[in-house]
């Protein structure tokens, strides 16, 4: 009979990235990072709004939850919103993660 633990649950790969994202942001010196430059976009669902919209992201800051700790600024009406992981899709929140520069 094959034992299985029914109490480790498996870990996505959505969940491994947001992992790493928090990791790598709770490691920085101020916790947070901002963007003035070469902004990563992601398409992010935003509530109120059908679909998914372009935006690009202005600052990243820990801890990244569900639905907070990313902020974002729509091109169209140039308005800041804070989402969280749930928000995008997991290749880009894998881009916020890559657009990060290594701090020494």
């Amino acid at each position: 009979m094959k034992q299985i633990d029914i109490l480790q649950q498996p870990t996505s790969g959505l969940q491994k990235v947001v992992r790493s994202l928090n990791e790598n942001m709770r490691n920085r010196l101020d916790q947070e990072y901002h963007w003035f430059a070469d902004y990563p976009y992601v398409e992010a669902a935003i509530g109120g709004m059908e679909g998914q919209v372009e935006a690009k992201v202005m600052a990243v800051k820990y801890p990244i939850t569900e639905y907070s700790g990313i902020l974002i600024m729509l091109d169209e009406d140039r308005e800041y919103y804070e989402v969280g992981w749930a928000n995008l899709l997991q290749e880009d929140v894998t881009n916020i993660l890559d657009a990060l520069p290594n701090e020494s």
